[in-house]
């Protein structure tokens, strides 16, 4: 399963004009606890934003992703696609 760039969506355009791939500012980060085996984002893009999500087998992986990502708000997609993980293993 392919998790990054999730794919994005909002309610404001059809979703043929949804964008894909490393686009758009990091703004927000979260988890639902009812469902913790999933990290959800929020990106800006041009004039809209954009939520994709990220799912784990574990929640243990899923609760280090959404820190590292919880520490990245506010850069670039395709800065945090860049980023070294390798701590994270």
């Amino acid at each position: 399963m392919i998790l990054w760039p999730p794919q994005w969506s909002n309610v404001y355009q059809a979703k043929e004009h949804w964008p894909h791939g490393e686009i758009g500012t990091l703004e927000d980060v979260w988890m639902h606890k009812l469902l913790d085996k999933y990290v959800f984002i929020h990106v800006r893009h041009d004039v809209f934003g954009y939520t994709g999500s990220m799912s784990f087998d574990d929640p243990g992986s899923c609760m280090m992703v959404y820190k590292f990502l919880k520490s990245l708000v506010g850069r670039s997609i395709a800065d945090i696609g860049d980023s070294d993980v390798s701590h994270l293993l």
